[in-house]
Parts: structure tokens; C-alpha cells; sequence
């Protein structure tokens, strides 16, 4: 007869110390992700806060505003004063000059430049050695030129001993 031998495997052990700091990550990530949800939650209300607050101090500016006009017509005429130099100073030169001086020729010459901001007219008063020179100038401001195009409102012919052969005034 023969024996039967029976050989047994040792049972894996639970890694109890690892699944133990398996669950303190988790409970550290989701400790963290609440933290994460209640800070968003507060930011959102304090942005909301600050918009709230930043309307009510429009609208007191505005009443204050509204209670010294009513109060001191003198005050009234300054501010009104001050805003239009600030709309000029806001106004993009930048953009009309560019225009201007990049259609500089010899054939041409600038006397002299008004603008009005409030409804963005220009006007130009040039003096052109011919015709054609002052049409190419005028084609020239208005390439690229979106919206209000420049153009001839008058013109003069001089006498032909004059240097300038035709004085104009072009307006946007």
C-alpha cells in the first residue's frame, strides 16, 4: 500500500498594512476633494458678493453723482467738461493718424486737420500740385477704410504760376 502524502501551501497572508494605508490615501483624497468642493463653493459666493457690492457702489456713485449736479451746476459743467477730455483722450488717434500719415506725399500737403468725435467726421484741408495727385491721395486714405470713406467735399484750381495747382477740402 502507499501512503498518501498530502503537502499543504501556506495561505497568502492579507496585506493588512497595506490595505491599511490604501484606505488612509482614500480617506486623505476624499477629506481633500471635500475640502476642494466647499472652497469652490466659497469663492463662487464671494465672487457673487463682490458683484453685488461692486453694483451697489455704481449705483451710490451715481445718486452722489445725480445729488452734486443738483446741488452745484457749476460741478456739473466741470464733469461735463472733464468726460469730453476724457473721451478725447481715449479716442484711437493712433488708428486715424496712421491713416494720414502713411498716405503722405510729396505731391500733397496737409494745411490743416479737424476732427469731431462725436459723430467721427474728419477733414483735411490739402493743397495738390494737380488733380490727379489729390484723387490718389483721397484713393490711397481710404484703402482698407471700413465704414465712413474719405472724400473731395471741394476744390479749387489756382491760377497755373502758382506753385499748389489745387487747394481742397477732403472729409470723412
Amino acid at each position: 500500500m502507499r501512503k498518501l502524502r498530502l503537502e499543504f501551501i501556506n495561505r497568502r497572508q492579507v496585506p493588512w498594512a497595506g490595505l491599511a494605508f490604501l484606505a488612509i490615501l482614500l480617506a486623505w483624497g476624499g477629506s481633500l476633494a471635500a475640502e476642494w468642493m466647499e472652497l469652490r463653493a466659497d469663492q463662487k459666493e464671494k465672487l457673487e458678493r463682490i458683484a453685488t457690492l461692486e453694483r451697489t457702489l455704481k449705483e451710490r456713485q451715481r445718486s452722489a453723482l445725480q445729488e452734486q449736479k443738483k446741488a452745484d451746476p457749476v460741478a456739473e459743467l466741470r464733469l461735463k467738461e472733464q468726460q469730453k477730455i476724457l473721451k478725447s483722450l481715449n479716442y484711437p488717434w493712433n488708428r486715424l493718424l496712421a491713416t494720414i500719415e502713411q498716405t503722405a506725399r510729396n505731391d500733397i500737403a496737409i494745411l490743416s486737420f479737424l476732427h469731431d468725435q462725436s459723430s467721427d467726421s474728419a477733414q483735411l484741408s490739402v493743397e495738390a500740385l494737380d488733380f490727379p495727385a489729390l484723387t490718389r491721395f483721397v484713393e490711397q486714405l481710404n484703402e482698407g477704410e471700413e465704414g465712413k470713406r474719405w472724400y473731395v467735399a471741394n476744390y479749387q484750381m489756382q491760377p497755373p504760376n502758382s506753385p499748389a495747382a489745387v487747394k481742397a477740402t477732403v472729409l470723412k
